[in-house]
């Protein structure tokens, strides 16, 4: 286990880590506030263990999956592996994929959230990871994998999924949070600590109370994030490291996060927390045995700390234990565990504060999984540095044989206003990229 390492567990949009569902920001600027806003690219690509599968939405909104699939992730009936693409069943007019683990979620555009993959408890481990991924995230009422797409209970009206590590999010169009899944340490923000019976976990919905007016979601490895239309932050599930940002302990209901406001952007890592505000400064908190709340220091923080030289931001990202932004000039900056190369300088000493990635400009989308990056530049073309199966890159390596011409609309986007619930299922906002371009 790395020296800056405790247990990291997650796949975050946006994001979310070990499947490296690349959640890619597209900012823009609207007077002198920053908006970032999230398309899903490409693929999940397990990065760890036997968990290597690949998922795209194409512009018809049906879904294609390849690789491994021991535990049905592909979502195409049985357990066989598959080295090209294949379409995920029947599923028809999606909006939105995100994955966990070993489980995929797919938003359809009448606003229902079909689910497939493991849906039991999960235990792994590894060099750079261990996690317990526990069960009923499919949301069907069981615990039994699926190896083809299965309806989420009772959810309509989702604009908005998010795949943890052993819990999978929704937000609807009134605002509402809605958690399923693993609820150890409360992160399904329900008020029960999943510690035995019925409380341990959800197999269908259930509503995060005491909350309400919520336009952007997130979850964490133990914990869960909203931001709500006033521009506050709020958090539940675990704390152990400050990653509730308010203080506190453990809490199984949604607290405000202390000292922040004017927040536009949030994103959970593994046991820390982001945030982008309106003036388009980062400010973090959680842990930080990497130095990736980036405040030049490698001690835990209970509430927000600003993320020391960096300004003009318009999209964040949080990896496993590093941290990425993207400033409005179209250069990157990144800070924290850089083992693997992830910080893209071409050291690989950890970071306290954010550098400058090497050799990269005008970048315009942004993606970070577990241990490595993904952005797209003006040019359309993609550059990725980090971890990979063999090997490690310390400095951006252009993508071979990608054609991202299609991938993003041309017509001009509207930022949304702070109290403006942005529904992901516009199709305007998806990218238009087909298998053939994703798989050559």
């Amino acid at each position: 286990m790395k020296k800056c390492t405790k247990i990291f567990a997650l796949v975050l949009i946006f994001t979310l880590l070990f499947q490296n569902v690349f959640i890619f920001d597209f900012g823009v600027i609207k007077g002198n506030e920053a908006y970032a806003e999230e398309f899903v690219l490409l693929n999940n690509i397990a990065t760890t263990g036997g968990f290597q599968y690949n998922v795209v939405l194409k512009e018809d909104g049906t879904v294609w999956a390849w690789g491994e699939n021991g535990d049905g992730q592909l979502g195409i009936g049985g357990n066989s592996d598959s080295s090209i693409p294949v379409k995920v069943g029947s599923l028809a007019n999606i909006s939105k994929i995100d994955a966990g683990v070993v489980h995929t979620l797919a938003l359809k555009e009448d606003g229902t959230v079909w689910a497939w993959g493991t849906n039991r408890e999960l235990r792994g481990i590894s060099s750079y990871y261990s996690f317990w991924a526990g069960q009923g995230k499919l949301g069907d009422g069981t615990t039994t994998d699926r190896s083809t797409p299965v309806r989420v209970s009772g959810l309509n009206n989702v604009v908005e999924i998010d795949a943890g590590m052993g819990h999978s999010m929704a937000l609807k169009t009134d605002g509402t949070v809605w958690t399923w899944g693993d609820n150890i340490e409360g992160k399904l923000g329900n008020g029960k600590f999943g510690e035995f019976g019925d409380t341990k976990y959800k197999t269908t919905p259930v509503q995060v109370i005491n909350i309400n007016n919520v336009t952007k979601i997130s979850a964490g490895m133990d914990h869960s994030m909203a931001l709500r239309s006033d521009g506050t932050v709020w958090t539940w599930g675990y704390n152990a490291y400050g990653q509730l940002g308010n203080g506190t302990t453990i809490r199984s209901t949604p607290v405000q996060v202390s000292g922040i406001n004017n927040v536009i952007a949030i994103k959970a890592g593994g046991n820390h927390s982001m945030a982008l505000k309106s003036d388009g400064t980062v400010w973090t908190w959680g842990d930080n045995g990497c130095g990736q709340l980036g405040n030049g220091t490698t001690t835990n923080r209970t509430t927000p700390t600003q993320v020391s030289g960096l300004n003009n931001v318009i999209a964040i990202k949080a990896g496993g234990y590093h941290s990425m932004a993207l400033r409005s000039d179209g250069t990157i900056w990144t800070w924290g565990w850089n083992e693997l190369g992830q910080i893209g300088d071409g050291t690989r000493t950890d970071r306290k504060t954010p550098v400058q990635v090497s050799e990269l400009d005008n970048v315009i989308f942004i993606g970070t999984g577990y241990c490595q990056n993904m952005v797209l530049k003006s040019d359309n073309t993609v550059w990725i540095w980090g971890c990979d199966h063999h090997s490690s890159r310390l400095t951006p390596v252009q993508v071979s044989g990608l054609n991202l011409n299609k991938a993003f609309p041309t017509a001009s986007i509207t930022a949304p206003t702070t109290n403006q619930v942005f529904s992901e299922a516009d199709t305007a906002f998806q990218p238009q990229i087909t298998v053939s371009e994703a798989y050559n």
